[in-house]
């Protein structure tokens, strides 16, 4: 996982979230959704119609060496049971999320139909999330569906999984927020918006009224500001070590001059140790 695959992921779900028949059932990386019984048969717990979501694979090569996402699966589950019809208590008809199928296997199956036709239709979509999502991609998708179908144990369900492949880009650096900073500590009413997709979205969560958006946002931060050295940050980047940077006459500090270490913040008592 990785900060740009946690931002794809958030929205993804939120560009989903009541655009679809699974209405707000918009699971991320819930594996428990859809469960394998130890006799291979498919089961679930969902009380309705549900999407799960897995933003977790990736590979490929990039010069931002670790920070480098490359070729990521975003995987989209659903799935729907005969359990999940209910009895209209006024007319005694039988539908599922207000749609007036017949609890049958076909039915089943168009439900999943129209779901997918749903998610396809919200991720295209011009919402502030699908617009950011699609931010995220720098090549069109290649992508696989699948399906099954059980009746084991009593329960009769019917799923879908449809997986996206697609490039996106690096993860960011501290460096790379300026955007955000700018349009979080201005006074301005109006503000230009983010062209970095990453500074976008924490900016939509930071202006966000869920202290779960607020909250994410202060971790990320958190994270992104540890207070790395500048000639770390290229060192971390590349995987290089002290002795491959001085190498490379890239750094690190010299460590006799006072002046450069004040100008770190290695002095008034921070202990920083120098490799041998």
């Amino acid at each position: 996982m990785s900060l740009v695959m946690l931002a794809i992921s958030t929205c993804l779900a939120k560009a989903l979230t009541d655009k679809t028949l699974a209405g707000s059932r918009i699971l991320e990386s819930d594996p428990t959704a859809l469960r394998t019984n130890p006799d291979g048969t498919v089961a679930t717990e969902a009380g309705g119609p549900f999407i799960s979501l897995f933003v977790h694979a990736g590979k490929g090569q990039s010069r931002a060496g670790f920070y480098a996402n490359g070729k990521v699966d975003i995987i989209i589950e659903s799935g729907v049971t005969l359990a999940m019809w209910h009895t209209d208590k006024e007319t005694g008809a039988r539908t599922c999320e207000g749609v007036g199928f017949l609890p049958t296997s076909a039915s089943m199956e168009r439900m999943l139909d129209l779901m997918h036709r749903q998610i396809v239709d919200a991720m295209s979509s011009q919402s502030v999330w699908a617009v950011l999502l699609r931010a995220f991609f720098t090549s069109a998708p290649d992508f696989e569906r699948a399906g099954i179908a059980s009746a084991e144990n009593g329960q009769r369900l019917a799923a879908r999984q449809v997986k996206f492949s697609l490039d996106v880009v690096d993860d960011p650096e501290l460096q790379d927020l300026d955007e955000f900073y700018e349009a979080r500590d201005s006074e301005e009413e109006s503000v230009p918006e983010p062209v970095a997709p990453f500074s976008r979205f924490l900016l939509l969560l930071h202006s966000s009224e869920d202290g779960q958006d607020q909250a994410l946002v202060t971790e990320i931060l958190e994270v992104l500001e540890g207070g790395t050295l500048d000639w770390a940050t290229m060192a971390e980047q590349m995987g290089f070590s002290y002795t491959d940077m001085a190498a490379l006459g890239a750094g690190p500090l010299d460590w006799s001059n006072s002046d450069q270490l004040a100008e770190q913040g290695l002095l008034n008592g921070t202990s920083v140790t120098q490799e041998e």
